[in-house]
């Protein structure tokens, strides 16, 4: 017999490709959330194309949990990738996903119970301004959040509002920053920011140059640095990554490849900021992810915006750096989901 709980119970999927998680909270009618229970997952192992079989498990899971504690009044599902009317994934790059899927309306079916499928840049930005939100902090105020990690996005609130534009706005791992750059598979297209700033790209460029300094037969001051080792170890294997600690502690060792790259991508992270501010001018930027905290990128980023922003533009635009987007990300998933009319929110 399921267990009766006096408030409605609320089950959030926070949706990585290797990391995963489930929780499940009691939200009461101020909105405020207590964690009932979460757990781990790891959906790597159940993705495919189509993205069926990962959502399969997923209802598993729920189901197997509400049975046995809870009854469930919403599922909301926060990921990255192309989402259309917070049901249809039409792809994500990171997670695996190529194919077009409605996994709203397989979840709803399968589990009985309201579903929504939400960018997670619109829960982090949700997060990251939570305790302003509708106040006159927020209205008739423009408000940007800005993830770089894995991927990068972005997402904004505009008069206390998710702006969405025609549909896909916010989309700047798209922005192309060098037209003649490097052919990313994943957007189809050359010289994206993505392509530059993600730490995967990162990653890949660190790897390239390690491997162009060998056949120019160029010796390093460096080559015993752990990071020169890590390199070398590695970079003739086809799926070899630097994770984000191996990124930093190459910048920390002040490696020339790691720094040269670093210092790229907060140019190009630049770029793109003058772009939002032109076209937006938003009150507040948030800049957050793991190639945020690396140290110096974050003031160099700011520099390299600022060196091409208009004055009068960038005096009135003030920024901060998140710590922790992904307890953002919960935050404001579990905002969202307490909302009774979230399609006027979303």
């Amino acid at each position: 017999m399921k267990k009766h709980l006096s408030a409605n119970v609320y089950c959030i999927v926070i949706l990585e490709k290797q990391n995963g998680k489930i929780v499940y909270a009691q939200i009461d009618d101020s909105g405020n959330s207590t964690i009932l229970s979460e757990e781990e997952w790891f959906p790597s192992k159940y993705i495919e194309e189509d993205g069926k079989r990962l959502f399969e498990e997923l209802t598993r899971i729920i189901n197997q949990t509400s049975e046995d504690k809870y009854i469930i009044n919403r599922v909301l599902v926060s990921m990255p990738g192309t989402i259309i009317n917070n049901s249809i994934i039409s792809s994500s790059s990171r997670i695996g996903i190529k194919q077009s899927f409605d996994a709203g309306q397989y979840l709803k079916k399968e589990l009985n119970t309201d579903v929504y499928i939400v960018h997670d840049m619109d829960c982090m930005l949700m997060g990251a301004f939570k305790e302003i939100l509708y106040t006159e902090a927020t209205l008739n105020k423009t408000l940007c959040y800005i993830l770089v990690d894995e991927g990068v996005g972005s997402a904004y609130l505009i008069n206390g509002m998710i702006h969405h534009g025609a549909g896909i706005a916010g989309y700047i791992s798209r922005l192309v920053v060098e037209k003649n750059g490097t052919y990313l598979e994943a957007l189809a297209a050359h010289g994206t920011l993505e392509s530059f700033v993600s730490r995967p790209c990162i990653s890949k460029r660190c790897i390239e140059r390690y491997e162009s300094s060998i056949n120019m037969r160029r010796r390093s001051i460096q080559s015993e640095s752990k990071f020169r080792r890590f390199l070398k170890a590695i970079y003739k294997q086809s799926s070899a990554e630097l994770s984000y600690e191996y990124i930093k502690l190459g910048v920390d060792e002040e490696d020339e490849i790691a720094v040269n790259v670093i210092e790229e991508a907060s140019r190009y992270l630049g770029q793109a900021i003058n772009a939002i501010i032109t076209i937006l001018h938003p009150h507040e930027i948030v800049l957050s992810g793991s190639i945020i905290n690396i140290d110096g990128f974050y003031d160099r980023t700011l520099d390299e915006a600022e060196k091409l922003s208009w004055p009068a533009a960038w005096n009135n635009v003030t920024f901060r750096k998140s710590e922790n987007p992904r307890c953002e990300q919960l935050e404001g998933a579990l905002l969202l989901s307490s909302y009774e009319n979230l399609d006027e929110v979303l």
